[in-house]
C-alpha cells in the first residue's frame, strides 16, 4: 500500500542492535505509526498515545494469525514463525475477547 507511512526498520539487524535508541527517537519524531516492508511487512509504532489507538482498532492494526495456503501467517513474531496462533495472544476481537473472558477469573485478584 502506498497511502500508509513508511519505517523501514530491522529490528533484527546489527544497526538496530546498535542504534536502537537513536532509531527510535527519530522514529518518536518523524514516524510514530508506519509501516516496515522487512519480514513481509508490519506496523511500526513508536508512541505511547499511538499504540493506545492502535491496541484499540484491531480492523486496521491485526496481530492475529490466519492459517493460509497451508501455513500459519501473522501473529505477534517477527519475522513469522509459521507456528499455530499462542492463545490467546495472537488472536484479533472478537475471538480475542472469548479466550481472554475464559482465563480472566484465573489472573484476576481477588480480595
Amino acid at each position: 500500500m502506498t497511502d500508509r507511512a513508511q519505517c523501514p526498520v530491522d529490528h533484527h539487524s546489527h544497526e538496530y542492535a546498535t542504534q536502537a535508541l537513536v532509531i527510535h527517537q527519530e522514529l518518536r519524531e518523524t514516524c510514530p505509526v508506519g509501516w516496515s516492508d522487512v519480514y513481509d511487512g508490519f506496523w511500526v509504532v513508536s508512541r505511547h498515545a499511538e499504540a493506545v489507538t492502535v491496541l484499540r482498532d484491531p480492523a486496521t492494526y491485526r496481530s492475529g494469525k490466519e492459517f493460509r495456503d497451508g501455513t500459519w501467517i501473522g501473529g505477534d513474531a517477527i519475522p513469522n514463525s509459521g507456528r499455530p496462533p499462542l492463545l490467546p495472544l495472537e488472536l484479533d476481537p472478537p475471538l480475542a475477547t472469548k479466550y481472554r473472558q475464559l482465563v480472566m477469573p484465573w489472573l484476576t485478584r481477588t480480595v
